[in-house]
């Protein structure tokens, strides 16, 4: 999707009868990047990532997530350390109505357990870092997802989480 296509899709709250009128989370986002796409959003380790390069990589994440079968509603726990993609995904969940979950890097796997079904999360995004312990966590064969969060080296890396 292009980023003149940002405001296609009525985003609905509630009880799913009435369209949401107000601010949607990460429009603002969109918003930017439609006026300024060349202005900075992040620095992060010496890398500039531009309002339209957000935009891309939100929109990218979204349709990946979309393509795992993640829907509105849906829980996504993310643990991982402090990057850039935990701001992808997040806005990516709201663009398409999931519920997105940080937890700790440092949090053990009893905790990540537990969150994750407390709250029924249908996918884990983990960091490389965060691999091991989200697969003790939740065990092979999980009901919930695992999939990797990719690290943005440079401005063509997709920001959609490569497959396990």
């Amino acid at each position: 999707m292009s980023i003149s296509g940002a405001f296609d899709s009525a985003s609905t709250q509630g009880t799913g009868t009435e369209p949401f009128t107000g601010l949607r989370y990460g429009e603002l986002i969109e918003r930017r990047a439609l006026r300024q796409p060349q202005a900075t959003a992040i620095l992060y380790n010496e890398r500039e990532i531009t309002y339209g390069e957000l935009y891309e990589q939100i929109q990218q994440t979204a349709g990946f997530l979309l393509a795992q079968g993640v829907q509105a509603g849906d829980r996504i726990v993310c643990l991982s350390e402090n990057r850039p993609e935990i701001l992808t995904s997040l806005y990516a969940c709201a663009r398409i109505g999931a519920i997105f979950t940080p937890v700790g890097i440092s949090a053990p796997a009893k905790e990540v357990r537990y969150v994750v079904n407390d709250l029924s999360a249908t996918v884990l995004l983990v960091s490389e870092t965060a691999s091991a312990v989200a697969t003790e966590a939740l065990g092979v064969g999980a009901a919930c997802k695992i999939l990797p969060l990719a690290q943005q080296a440079g401005k063509d890396s997709p920001a959609a989480p490569a497959t396990v």
